[in-house]
């Protein structure tokens, strides 16, 4: 559980029965705002990543918390992102096996791609509408290729990758679509 007004990431472990034990607190740097769950580094063990960003908008991060098997987590390792992320998701989005991110931020998508040892990249930025919320992972396309899907504040954008070209990824391309439209915008 990501609580942007405490800084923390949470975790409630479950008793079987439907209910959950007391929150075992994670802080990070500034508020996190949505949190996901992927093995990182290819130990086996769970690992989080947190959306991190201030309740301003303000804040540029993905916190990674390795996990160590027994339900705790390592100190967290910050990694750049667009302004003020909002949402994260993970996926293999390059084919290479490694787990990757995407975050949601002011005004598009950052993605990171891993190494699969619980590091990744420097993000690379990809605009979208202003003010996106949140963003999905899916192969909309049926290609064998995840896209992303942003929801902006009045439509929808999706990202999808176009590139065909594999193994090399060298010259990858995503093209934006729109899917939406503003609700109170008049109809042509």
């Amino acid at each position: 559980m990501a609580d942007l007004y405490t800084g923390n990431v949470s975790v409630l472990f479950g008793n079987g029965d439907g209910t959950f034990q007391a929150a075992v607190n994670y802080p990070l740097s500034t508020g996190p705002t949505s949190v996901v769950v992927g093995d990182f580094n290819g130990d086996g063990k769970l690992d989080l990543a947190a959306a991190v960003g201030n309740l301003d908008g303000t804040g540029a991060e993905v916190a990674v918390l390795l996990g160590s098997g027994d339900g705790t987590f390592q100190y967290p390792v910050n990694y750049a992102t667009g302004q003020g992320p909002f949402s994260v998701v993970v996926g293999d989005f390059n084919h290479d096996g490694k787990l990757d991110l995407a975050t949601a931020y002011a005004n598009g998508v950052s993605v990171l791609l891993g190494h699969g040892d619980g590091t990744f990249r420097a993000h690379v930025d990809y605009d979208t509408e202003n003010s996106p919320v949140a963003v999905g992972v899916a192969d909309f396309d049926a290609d064998g290729t995840l896209d992303l899907i942003v929801a902006n504040e009045y439509n929808v954008s999706e990202l999808e990758q176009a590139a065909k070209q594999r193994p090399s990824h060298k010259n990858e391309q995503v093209g934006v679509t729109t899917v939406g439209r503003r609700i109170a915008e008049p109809e042509d």
